[in-house]
């Protein structure tokens, strides 16, 4: 087919492209970098496609062939950040972390720039080098304030992945401290927070947020949501008074509109409720929403609504805390 392409169409691009990937998944690398060549020669040899062809054999597991596109590109001027990051990846591949690390460190601000220092940071742990990992991203925080918070949650979140949860809120703790207006830090800390069931510091750490940030929607609706869900009945009033400020802010957030019907099944008033939740399932329809309208479809008698969205959830397969939270409540929203 991309023959016949390149017949109707000799200067297609894509054509030679899709030949040469057909060369490659027949085990034809000959082939396909005869393609390849023809195609750089006929193209000028342009930096942007080096790039996509050195990333079409990147995706193919070849790195030998996609190192040998990118590597006159080396040491240029105006090198697009792609062409370091596939680097990183290709010398990754061919067992080299130490030079693979200085291609991704010479990735600039921008789109790469995150997955590249992700792909870094991993690498080095897969090689068994943590500490050298979490070096990396501490001197990377402190060369690029842009990125210093997505680098923190970055870090955090390879900890959590190694299973090393009191260093992970360690790191936050201490980051929050040296930097605490940064409402995005303490956003994730009050989220973790909540997690593990301190309530009181993830409230403490959204009202400061708040206070910074009275028009900062998800802090807003985050207090107000666990106030309607885990605090006691008489601060029911104040999470809808928060959640009301969030919905002023963003009226089509289905995580707000979710909110709104869940405090007012809280308030004991279903009817009101339903519409609320309905919506935000048209918009959301995870399992958590979804335990929510049939919590309020079983209160207000329609059992048998309840059961049928509760059976279409569950058909989805997977971890669902919600649904197994409400059928503990409701074991017979889960009878046939």
């Amino acid at each position: 087919a991309a023959r016949r392409g390149l017949e109707l169409a000799p200067n297609d691009v894509r054509f030679v492209l899709m030949l040469a990937q057909a060369n490659i998944r027949l085990g034809d690398i000959q082939g396909a970098e005869a393609q390849t060549d023809a195609l750089l020669e006929s193209h000028g040899g342009g930096e942007e496609l080096r790039v996509a062809l050195a990333q079409l054999y990147l995706e193919e597991e070849r790195p030998a062939p996609a190192y040998r596109l990118l590597q006159p590109l080396i040491g240029q001027e105006n090198v697009p950040d792609l062409a370091y990051y596939l680097l990183g990846a290709v010398t990754q591949a061919q067992g080299d972390p130490d030079n693979a690390l200085l291609y991704y460190r010479q990735v600039r601000e921008g789109s790469e720039f995150l997955p590249s220092r992700a792909s870094a940071a991993q690498m080095l742990i897969d090689e068994d080098r943590l500490v050298d990992a979490r070096a990396f991203l501490r001197i990377e925080r402190m060369r690029h304030d842009t990125y210093f918070s997505d680098l923190v949650l970055l870090e955090v979140q390879l900890l959590d992945a190694q299973g090393m949860g009191r260093e992970a809120e360690a790191l936050l703790d201490r980051e929050v401290t040296r930097t605490p207006e940064d409402t995005g830090l303490r956003y994730l800390r009050a989220m973790r927070a909540f997690e593990r069931g301190d309530i009181d510091l993830m409230e403490r750490d959204l009202r400061r947020i708040i206070d910074a940030e009275p028009g900062n929607a998800a802090a807003l609706n985050a207090l107000g949501y666990t106030l309607a869900d885990a605090g006691p009945p008489g601060r029911l009033v104040e999470a809808r008074e928060l959640i009301e400020r969030a919905y002023e802010l963003e009226p089509d957030n289905p995580a707000v509109l979710d909110s709104m019907g869940w405090v007012q099944f809280r308030l004991g008033d279903p009817e009101a409720a339903l519409p609320w939740l309905e919506s935000a399932y048209a918009r959301m329809p995870d399992q958590e929403v979804a335990a929510h309208l049939a919590e309020v479809l079983q209160a207000l008698g329609r059992s048998e609504d309840a059961r049928a969205l509760v059976r279409r959830i569950q058909a989805r397969g997977g971890e669902q805390p919600h649904i197994d939270e409400l059928l503990q409540r409701h074991p017979e929203l889960g009878a046939p």
